[in-house]
This record gives structure tokens, sequence and C-alpha cells, in this order.
């Protein structure tokens, strides 16, 4: 239940605590109390009319009403359910004890939002990032360079995410993987590239491997190219799934001669 709490996904946590109250009888009233406070937490959900001030003023007095429940004890007898509560709350200290469960700092951020200022602006993310950050790390280690990329990504500073993101590699060989995956993302440019992954010496044989394994096969014709690709860069794995393809497509027609033809191609007995 905690760690449904902690990914915001409240209704599976509200039926798992409704098995938990039938199978202990004495504390079935305070989960259905947990389970209705779960069932209110007010939500900006697509295709909801109601403005942010609404939602931050109706937020409002769902938190103080889950902060009378904790002043008022009611969830003293059950540690566990207390605990949900607090985090709920957005209480930091209750979130923190929960490390192992969240993993890493932008777990803890996205939560301690969800529960805290469902409503941030853009432009506060990078006072809570970077706080979240050091809260989480707690001076027990230093940040990793993603890090470091998601922070200058929550100020807004595109050039910094740039410079972060050299993957250990050139800047050049970055920015040319960038490139090649948007023209792949083309119908009809593609094969433009592939010419690029080609310029790429570290990185650019996994993402074409990647990106070839998802162009769709609409046509034999698309197809024949691709596998050109494929077989010119000795890509065998991506050649005998192509292959494959193109052999269970003739055998739908009825084209048992050409089916034949592509499982021979493929080097696949037991296919063929």
């Amino acid at each position: 239940v905690t760690i449904l709490v902690l990914q915001g996904r409240l209704d599976e946590a509200r039926q798992m605590l409704s098995k938990e109250a039938d199978a202990s009888p004495a504390s079935a009233g305070i989960c259905r109390i947990m389970g209705d406070l779960m069932r209110t937490m007010p939500i900006l959900s697509p295709g909801n009319t109601q403005t942010l001030t609404e939602l931050e003023l109706k937020w409002q007095h769902w938190h103080e009403e889950c902060e009378r429940y904790l002043q008022d004890s009611t969830f003293a007898t059950s540690p566990h359910l207390e605990s949900l509560l607090k985090i709920m709350l957005g209480d930091e200290a209750a979130l923190l004890e929960q490390k192992e469960l969240l993993s890493n700092w932008y777990h803890f951020l996205v939560t301690r939002l969800l529960y805290s200022n469902p409503t941030v602006k853009p432009i506060d993310l990078h006072y809570y990032a970077q706080s979240s950050l050091d809260l989480f790390l707690g001076g027990e280690s230093s940040p990793e360079p993603l890090d470091n990329i998601l922070l200058a990504a929550f100020e807004f500073d595109i050039h910094q995410v740039i410079k972060e993101c050299s993957f250990g590699s050139n800047m050049r060989e970055f920015l040319l993987l960038e490139y090649a995956s948007g023209l792949f993302a083309h119908p009809s440019l593609w094969q433009l590239g592939v010419d690029y992954f080609d310029y790429c010496p570290e990185l650019g044989r996994v993402s074409l491997e990647l990106h070839i394994e998802r162009i769709p096969l609409n046509t034999e014709q698309k197809a024949l190219k691709v596998l050109r690709v494929c077989e010119q860069r000795q890509m065998t794995e991506q050649v005998r799934s192509i292959c494959k393809i193109l052999a269970m497509k003739a055998v739908r027609n009825n084209r048992l001669g050409s089916a034949l033809s592509w499982s021979i191609r493929a080097k696949d007995a037991a296919f063929a």
C-alpha cells in the first residue's frame, strides 16, 4: 500500500486497504476513513473543467481535513496508516523514511509535490528540484551526471542540458544522434538518418539497430529497402527478423513460394 501511495495510485491503494479491512475487522473503521481520504483527494485530470483556483481551494480543504485526523490521533493505533497519512500530507520526514521505496530523488520530488504543492508553477520547479536533491542525498553522496541534466532541465536551461548530455562522448556525436533520430521519425527521410548514424562511431550502430526495429514495414518495397540497409551493415538479427515478417505476410496472402524463399533467406531451418 505504501508503494502505491508514494506513486499516487490512490484508487489501487484504497482497494488494498479494503482487503486489509476485510481481513482485520478491528481496523475496519480507520481503514474506511483512510479510504475516504484517498477517494476525495482533489486531482486535476484530463477533461476536468475546474480551474486551478477551484482545485487549490478543494485541495486546501482536503489537506486541512487530513491535518485534523493527524492532530486527533485518529490513526494512533495503526502506525502504518498514520505513516500513510503523513505521506499524504507531504511530510518530508515521513517521505524520507521511505527512501528505499522511492529509490531516487526525482521520485521523491514528484511524490513531495503531489502531496504538498500539486499546482506548483513551472518557475518554482527548480527550487523544489534542488531542495529535493539535497534532502534525498543528505550530503552522503554527490550528484550523478543525470542529476545535473535534470536540474538544468527544471531550470529550463536548454544550453546547459545539451552541455551535460554529452554521454561522455563529444558534442558532435550527440547532435548527430539527435538529428538522425528526428529523420527516422519522418516516413520518407529515414534513409537519410541511416547515413548520420553511420557517422557516430560510439553509439551510432546501437541507435540504428533500435530505430530499424521500429520502422513499420507497410509494403514489401519498403521492407526490401530496410533489408538492404541491414545487409550492408551485417545486422544479422535484424535481417532474420525482417525475412520472417515478410515470410509470414506471404503465408497470409497464400504466396507459399515467396514465403519459402523468405524463410530460406532468414537462414532459419526451424522457421521454414
